[in-house]
């Protein structure tokens, strides 16, 4: 079993996160991110995965930074959260490598609330698909 299934995981925590001259939450930084993927190694070509990333809370800023950013602050914290994919890998011959996933399956979604450089998008789910040609 151990030759057809991988596990890897990271973690990160954030110590402190904050602008050194105003005690500002840096913009779009978690408390901690944890990543973890199982892989399935299911013949020679054939491989498949999931993937889970949670995200901890996320803290707006309290004041501009700049004179111009007064009307684009965020203010609402973003809590805690997560993300799942899944994807799969099939070695088609020796130079060509295909691949096609789903990010975010189940279709987490969190909007900017403004049009401030100190906030983001998590869009929802998202199709992929390549190739890999190796000469």
């Amino acid at each position: 079993l151990r030759d057809v299934l991988s596990w890897r995981t990271n973690a990160t925590w954030m110590l402190k996160s904050e602008s050194k001259e105003t005690g500002n939450p840096l913009s779009v930084i978690p408390k901690y991110t944890v990543n973890t993927m199982l892989d399935w190694q299911v013949n020679d070509a054939l491989s498949a995965n999931v993937n889970w990333t949670l995200y901890g809370r996320q803290k707006p800023r309290q004041y501009a930074e700049i004179r111009n950013e007064t009307g684009t602050l965020a203010t609402t914290e973003v809590g805690a959260y997560s993300i799942v994919g899944i994807g799969t890998q099939y070695q088609l011959n020796r130079d060509i490598r295909l691949n096609a996933g789903i990010s975010n399956l189940f279709d987490k979604q969190l909007y900017r609330e403004n049009a401030g450089a100190s906030t983001y998008n998590e869009p929802g789910r998202a199709y992929y698909a390549g190739v890999t040609l190796s000469f």
